[in-house]
Parts: structure tokens; C-alpha cells; sequence
């Protein structure tokens, strides 16, 4: 096991710029505790610390969980461990695992995660801290984010809104993005911690206990943090898994529904998997993976009906079945 510890030394009040809390000592500043998760991500990770740290903003305490990368990872964490508040390099059971061993070192006021692919964009944290500050007993806030390969490559623009139960459960218009979240300690001892069961969904499920513990977030539309997408990502290389843990989800929390609500969550949730299903099936394609996109669609042809394009499905089937190769125009949708 490899460690890292920072002690906390004073930080001097920054100047009063655009965006920035306006509280009269430094002292009084909520303190933002950010857990980067980490496991193999060296070619990323860099991005990711410099920008935590380079935040214009006082009171950070910066965590990070690795699960014992076998890259550059520790490298380049060591570049950076001075700063950090604490480290630490060792075999976990999984993302889940290592964010929640990240929030029991966590002391802030306000709390969120940030994977080791992913950056916040200046400034960032001092507009969550103002927002915190201006909006006494908010526990959730619900920022935007910025999808894309690379800094010059924004696939997709993020606008934050909010969802009941019954829309988050069915995927209807969801307006929640994990890299743009931040909370409160109390949100957590209300709607309890993350599940370890929960490989791929477990930001899903948490949003889904707070809205049926009767907490909303307080929505911001402004650009909080870009999310990378690249091969390796499970958003990019397990998709079909996220489906999965959809229905696990679903089938948690449809008894706080009332009937027709139910109907109309589980109805919205099987549209979402049909037009899903496409993309996935097209990104297997692109990756010529033309046997397993025909495995995939077939397990769910049933969905052809469901979907809001049947075309676009019975489309794809023709797509696999005739020349095996992804459409010109597509572009996925995650």
C-alpha cells in the first residue's frame, strides 16, 4: 500500500473575481472535499490534479483512491503529493469502493467526486461554494457539464434540469450528470451511501434515493466540468452494462410510485433501452464488432416496437446483417 498525506497549512483569501463567494475570512469558506477514484488512468490523471488544485479558490481538500494502478498513475501522483491532502495506492474492490474509502478521509462542508479522466474548468469550485453559501440548507446542487473527447472536441453540452422520480427512473429528458454533482455531508446520512453492488449505475442510484427521501438539487446551467469519452471508459466500452443495472435500479424503487406513474416510468425506461439499443449496436459496428452487435440485438428484438423510431432499429439490423459496417452519419448520443 502506497500513502500520501497533506498537512493543511493556511490559505490566504484570493481576490474577489467574477463567480467568487463574497464571506468575510477565510475561515468562513465551506470547505469542498473532491475524491478522485483512480485505477490505471495515467495518461489522464495529470489533467485531472492540476485542475483541482490549480482552483482559484481556498479551502480544497483533495483526495485520492487508487486501486493500485500498474501504470504511471503513482508517478504521477507523486509529482503532485505535496498538495494533496491525502493519497493513497492499493487494491479495491472497484470505483464504488474507492470513492467511498475517499469520503470516509473526507472533512468538507460540501463533497463530490471527480474521476481521474475527467477536469474542472477554472473557477468552478468557487461558484459551487458562492452557490452553497447564498442558498442556506441546500444539499444538492446540479451543474452543467461538457461532454467531449479532448479540450477542442465538445461532443455534447450538458444543460442541467430536474427530474422526478418517475422521469429519473425511466430516463425521461434526465437532467443528471455525475461530474457536474456536488452535496452536502447531510444528503448522504438522509439517502445513505454509495452501493458497492453497483458497478455501472450507482451515481443513478443515488439520485434516485435522494428524490424518493424528498431531496431536489438546486439546478446551475454553467459549465462546472468537461467529461472525457474515450475507448477505455466503461460509458464508452461497457454500455450494455449500464442498461443492466437500469432495470435493478427500476425495480428498487417502483413501489414508491404510484400505479399509473409506475407504468408511465417503466414504459419511458423501455423506449430509452430500444433507441439505446441502437447505439450501442452502432458502436459495435464502428468497432467491427458485427457477431456481437447481432447478439445484442437479438436478445432484445422485442424492444423494435418500443422504440421511438422503429426504423432506426429494424435499420440497424439490416446494417448487420447486409454490409456490417457502422452508418456514415451516425454520431452516439452518450
Amino acid at each position: 500500500m502506497t500513502t500520501g498525506t497533506l498537512d493543511e497549512s493556511a490559505s490566504s483569501t484570493p481576490d474577489h473575481a467574477a463567480g467568487a463567494p463574497r464571506i468575510g475570512s477565510v475561515a468562513e469558506w465551506p470547505r469542498i472535499s473532491v475524491v478522485t477514484p483512480s485505477y490505471n488512468q495515467g495518461a489522464y490523471i495529470g489533467e485531472t490534479i492540476r485542475s483541482v488544485l490549480e482552483q482559484d479558490y481556498p479551502h480544497v481538500e483533495y483526495i485520492i483512491t487508487d486501486g493500485g494502478s500498474t501504470d504511471e498513475t503513482v508517478e504521477v501522483i507523486r509529482q503532485y503529493e505535496d498538495r494533496i491532502h491525502y493519497w493513497v495506492s492499493e487494491p479495491d474492490r472497484g470505483q464504488t469502493h474507492a470513492i467511498a474509502k475517499g469520503w470516509q478521509q473526507a472533512t468538507g462542508d460540501i463533497i463530490c467526486w471527480l474521476n481521474s479522466d475527467d477536469w474542472y474548468y477554472p473557477g468552478a469550485l468557487a461558484t459551487v461554494a458562492r452557490t452553497f453559501v447564498e442558498n442556506p440548507g441546500l444539499r444538492w446542487l446540479n451543474g452543467g457539464v461538457l461532454n467531449g473527447y479532448d479540450a477542442d472536441s465538445i461532443h455534447h453540452e450538458h444543460v442541467p434540469s430536474n427530474s422526478s422520480l418517475a422521469e429519473c427512473l425511466g430516463r425521461r429528458k434526465y437532467g443528471f450528470h455525475q461530474p457536474g454533482m456536488f452535496w452536502t455531508p447531510q444528503l448522504l446520512e438522509q439517502a445513505g451511501p454509495l452501493d458497492e453492488s453497483l458497478h455501472f449505475c450507482f451515481d443513478h442510484d443515488l439520485w434516485c434515493r435522494a428524490l424518493a427521501a424528498g431531496i431536489k438539487p438546486l439546478r446551475v446551467p454553467q459549465p462546472f466540468t468537461f467529461f472525457r469519452l474515450h475507448r477505455e471508459s466503461k460509458t464508452c466500452s461497457q454500455r450494455i452494462e449500464f442498461l443492466r443495472e437500469d432495470w435493478v435500479i427500476f425495480r428498487r424503487y417502483q413501489d414508491q410510485l404510484p400505479p399509473t406513474e409506475r407504468r408511465q416510468a417503466r414504459e419511458w425506461l423501455r423506449t430509452y433501452e430500444a433507441g439505446y439499443l441502437v447505439d450501442v449496436i452502432y458502436g459495435q459496428l464502428a468497432g467491427k464488432g458485427r457477431l456481437s452487435a447481432l447478439a445484442c440485438l437479438l436478445k432484445r428484438l422485442s424492444l423494435i416496437r418500443l422504440s421511438p423510431d422503429r426504423r432506426a432499429v429494424l435499420g440497424a439490423l439490416a446494417r448487420i446483417l447486409g454490409s456490417g459496417r457502422c452508418p456514415s452519419w451516425w454520431k452516439s448520443q452518450l
